[in-house]
């Protein structure tokens, strides 16, 4: 399933509204951010906008980097508002959201070195990421 940044946006608010509607006691964000579906969900997408960054980089296409750099951004931003109340994500997002930067920097200057260089900061801030999680799932009762 492809969506627009606007369409995970619209995404996160219908569930939020039937969240709220429904009169949970747990905020919307919450139900959104512990919902299996919803995290497989977010990892699918900015999986498939990494691979998009690589395939680009490997074509020397330095306008697909930007693009599917800046969608990835955009992916992170609407998943961190959805998941911000863990700080220990919240330090990971940094980090990802700086590789991003250097990527689409570096991808304007046509620098194919540093978007290598950009893309193995991401790469490194995903499998922290994940570990970080692991670790949490691996300690909770």
């Amino acid at each position: 399933m492809k969506l627009s940044a606007f369409g995970l946006a619209v995404v996160l608010v219908v569930g939020a509204s039937l969240a709220w509607a429904q009169g949970r006691r747990d905020s919307a964000t919450e139900v959104l951010a512990e919902d299996e579906d919803s995290f497989s969900f977010w990892m699918e997408a900015k999986l498939k906008k990494s691979q998009d960054i690589f395939a680009a980089l490997t074509e020397g296409d330095y306008q697909g980097i930007v693009e599917n750099a800046a969608s990835l951004k955009t992916l992170s931003q609407v998943e961190g508002f959805v998941r911000k109340r863990n700080p220990e994500y919240r330090t990971q997002l940094r980090a990802f959201e700086f590789a991003l930067y250097e990527i689409q920097k570096q991808a304007e200057k046509e620098n194919i070195e540093g978007v290598v260089l950009g893309f193995n900061q991401l790469t490194l801030s995903c499998v922290h990421c994940h570990k970080q999680l692991r670790d949490a799932d691996a300690e909770a009762p």
